[in-house]
């Protein structure tokens, strides 16, 4: 590998401060829970969890601003963390001196976004030998200088008999501004279900910045528990791409318009819907980015359904502090449950108070929440949502006053259907939102 090359990164010199703040922590984060869980096991679920959402939040971040390097090695850690977490993997020696290893190496990357230089840190082996130990491959020692893959590529031994396996064809929009950007997502989210063993463009020409505008991204994906369902779930929470088709090993091929709908409204077995608000603090200096943080939170205990303001106005930067944060979220659970999860994940995100738990009458917030929601945005459009200080149930006059909000903005959205949809988010927004 070539080092000493120079780098440059999508990040601003305010953005850059609270990126290497927040990778810091999130790499400490990381590096005491592993070390419990070494002591631990896998048996404490909310360890577990946090140690997730640490290497999904690295991984977002750096994807945001364009550390190709970063962001594929904290996806092979994320992949591992996701398997253990679900009790797929067990926890070894082995998958924590790699783990740990990883830490050192990110810790490098994080630095090159200061220096702007290219360290000589080796990634590619650490990733291969993660990515296969997800994929129920025997790990060989980390050896030097180990060549990156199109994609991470799967052995015959990966591809076992139980395993299925996807072409996914999706489309980045013809007047998409960060093609490149979108591709590696569509890479991550694909590959944090299985093993991606074929992608066209392949990864090293999405991290190079290789991809345009309205370009088809073709993948071949083997996962063990992969449905096309999932597959089209988690690209279409990517904004500006298109899933054009899901075809299963033996089967036809399966469209994302035809089913995409159905998806969006329809409740899995064991199910409810639950209406959750979260209050953002008055002196929060984020509260577009915080009020993002709130919906991924949330989506980690099921299915965000619905929320305001939308997704739109949070990456217009339309959120503002001292509001509420209100979301519908189908998820399994009695009340109880669902509020403690709610609270375990909300209390991790600076400047936010988890508020309440309540089941929804609908599988739509409008209905849920009545002529409130309106204000001070207006009827809002049926596009990806997310949530902010406009909505407050009516019990709870205390999330109202935040009604200072540019109204003047949403009008042209006063026309459109209030259908429910699930909602999309963009991960690697989040970051772009830090200074808004």
């Amino acid at each position: 590998m070539t080092t000493g090359q120079s780098l440059a990164f999508d990040v601003t010199p305010d953005e850059l401060v609270l990126f290497m703040s927040e990778g810091e922590e999130q790499l400490e984060l990381l590096s005491q829970d592993l070390l419990r869980l070494e002591t631990e096991g896998d048996t404490n679920s909310d360890l577990l969890q946090e140690i997730f959402r640490a290497a999904h939040t690295l991984k977002g971040s750096s994807g945001a601003i364009g550390h190709g390097r970063m962001a594929k090695l904290t996806h092979a850690v994320e992949t591992v963390l996701d398997q253990v977490r679900h009790h797929t993997l067990p926890v070894t020696t082995r998958i924590i001196d790699l783990l740990l290893q990883s830490l050192d190496a990110l810790r490098v990357l994080l630095n090159e976004v200061t220096t702007l230089v290219e360290s000589d840190v080796a990634i590619d082996d650490l990733a291969t030998a993660l990515n296969a130990i997800a994929a129920g491959e025997p790990a060989a020692p980390p050896a030097a200088a180990v060549p990156s893959p199109a994609a991470p590529v799967a052995t015959p031994s990966s591809t076992a008999a139980a395993s299925s396996t996807y072409q996914v064809v999706a489309t980045v929009a013809a007047d998409c501004l960060l093609p490149a950007v979108r591709a590696l997502q569509v890479l991550l989210a694909v590959g944090s279900l299985g093993t991606v063993t074929q992608s066209d463009p392949g990864s090293e020409a999405i991290e190079a910045g290789n991809v345009k505008p309205g370009q088809r991204i073709t993948l071949t994906l083997t996962a063990p528990n992969a449905t096309a369902e999932r597959i089209r779930q988690v690209i279409g929470n990517i904004l500006e791409v298109t899933v054009d088709a899901v075809t299963a090993e033996g089967a036809g091929v399966a469209s994302a318009a035809s089913s995409a709908p159905a998806a969006a409204s329809s409740v899995a077995v064991g199910e409810a819907i639950w209406r959750i608000e979260v209050d953002v603090a008055a002196s929060c200096a984020l509260p577009s980015a915080r009020a993002l943080q709130v919906l991924l939170a949330l989506g980690e205990l099921g299915t965000v359904r619905d929320s305001r303001p939308t997704l739109e106005e949070i990456e217009g930067g339309l959120v503002t502090a001292g509001g509420a944060v209100v979301a519908l979220l189908a998820a399994v659970g009695n009340r109880d449950e669902v509020t403690a999860s709610a609270e375990r994940v909300i209390e991790r995100i600076l400047e936010v108070q988890f508020g309440s738990v309540e089941a929804a009458e609908s599988d739509d917030l409008l209905a849920n929440a009545g002529a409130s929601v309106a204000a001070p945005f207006a009827p809002p459009a049926p596009l990806p949502v997310a949530a902010s200080a406009s909505v407050a149930p009516p019990p709870a006059p205390s999330a109202a006053p935040t009604k200072d909000a540019p109204a003047a903005k949403a009008p042209e959205h006063a026309e459109a259907n209030h259908a429910p949809r699930m909602i999309r988010i963009d991960v690697e927004r989040l970051d772009a939102l830090m200074n808004l």
